[in-house]
């Protein structure tokens, strides 16, 4: 392996860019490298599969085409989002956009990292910060795609009904599975699919044979305006952040050939 060819993912920048003003790499710097090299020597990835990323990555279709509603109504303009399908990389960086605005995932004006949140209850508040890491994540797109703004674009889609009924099951099975009548059971039937559904007619026309306890009890009253169901924050291009990328990754380098390949090289 060849350190100098070794790219980190914008996914994981945050992780060896803490600490900014420090000149020799932290704990966490090394436990980045040590976990970037291992997975590129044995082409291994590590597997992170929960509920909210398997939502994440079921509904990003669904995402990607509320936003572009959101944007629509927003300035009144079509706006034609771009779902990209290919890795994008320069000599110390590589990422997967979501989606541009542009002529190609290399010449863009501007791009989105779409994240379908789980329910309301984990959809941020208009006045939060955006997470550091996905601002990080957000610059190293910028720097690979050539765009001036980028923006983490919180959506609130309906989940699919498969995962309404697992979570029903759940409930179900740790009630000591009761009856479909037992009042306790059906009043938690009815918070998951408030919490689980924002737009109910796309719902219905999805899963016109799936059995919703708020309908049967002419409960339904919550569908999300779409302007509250999508928030945006959006950064600006900074060609200093990625210079500083550029010193934090060779330094980076040299620890992973000095401590790592070497090494591997002298046993």
């Amino acid at each position: 392996m060849n350190a100098s060819d070794i790219k980190f993912r914008c996914s994981g920048l945050y992780s060896i860019m803490t600490h900014e003003k420090a000149t020799e790499l932290q704990k966490g710097h090394i436990t980045q490298c040590r976990k970037t090299y291992r997975s590129l020597r044995f082409d291994r990835e590590p597997e992170y599969i929960t509920k909210y990323t398997e939502k994440g990555v079921l509904a990003e279709e669904d995402g990607i085409t509320l936003l572009s509603r959101y944007l629509f109504k927003l300035t009144g303009n079509p706006v034609v989002l771009k779902k990209n399908d290919e890795r994008v990389e320069n000599e110390w960086i590589s990422g997967h956009p979501d989606c541009y605005i542009g002529e190609s995932i290399t010449a863009a004006t501007a791009g989105f990292d779409i994240k379908c949140s789980w329910d309301i209850h984990s959809f941020p508040m208009p006045d939060e910060k955006l997470d550091a890491s996905y601002e990080w994540q957000n610059r190293g797109y910028m720097w690979l795609t050539g765009a001036k703004k980028w923006s983490t674009a919180y959506c609130l889609v309906n989940a699919p009904a498969y995962m309404i009924t697992r979570e029903k099951e759940k409930v179900w099975y740790s009630m000591g599975q009761p009856s479909e009548d037992n009042e306790r059971f059906v009043e938690h039937l009815v918070k998951i699919e408030k919490n689980m559904i924002f737009d109910m007619a796309q719902f219905r026309k999805e899963n016109p044979n799936t059995d919703l306890e708020v309908l049967n009890r002419d409960l339904w009253r919550h569908d999300m305006p779409l302007e509250e169901r999508v928030l945006l924050f959006t950064i600006n291009r900074d060609t200093d952040y990625e210079d500083r990328i550029k010193s934090r990754v060779e330094l980076c380098r040299n620890y992973i050939l000095n401590n790592l390949v070497n090494a591997k090289a002298q046993e």
